[in-house]
């Protein structure tokens, strides 16, 4: 969950956080994926600050030591092709963790 949309504080979207719920939910989420044995070896992030905010709360709670790849395909420059594409640089048997924004991943 992000801050509302609001022009006046945010007029640039890309700079809207995650609001406390939003940051409470990627806790619990990160240390149930963790705690499930979920493994990735790449984590990738939209570059707008609220998905950097959710990237860096998972790996804080998947204790993740690794970089975080910033993407802009994963931001507002998403489309279908373009990350098929950018996937496509990384072995097939990897595993890849993308935040990103809805509706564009569930699309």
């Amino acid at each position: 969950k992000a801050e509302d949309r609001s022009a006046s504080r945010y007029p640039d979207d890309g700079l809207r956080p995650l609001n406390d719920q939003g940051r409470r939910e990627q806790v619990i989420i990160s240390r149930a994926l963790r705690h499930m044995g979920i493994r990735f070896n790449v984590l990738a992030t939209s570059p707008l600050v609220r998905a950097r905010e959710t990237a860096d709360i998972l790996a804080l709670g998947m204790k993740w030591k690794e970089p975080i790849v910033e993407a802009s395909i994963l931001g507002h420059d998403f489309t279908i092709d373009g990350v098929l594409k950018w996937l496509g640089q990384y072995p097939s048997d990897s595993c890849i963790a993308c935040v990103g924004h809805e509706p564009d991943l569930s699309e």
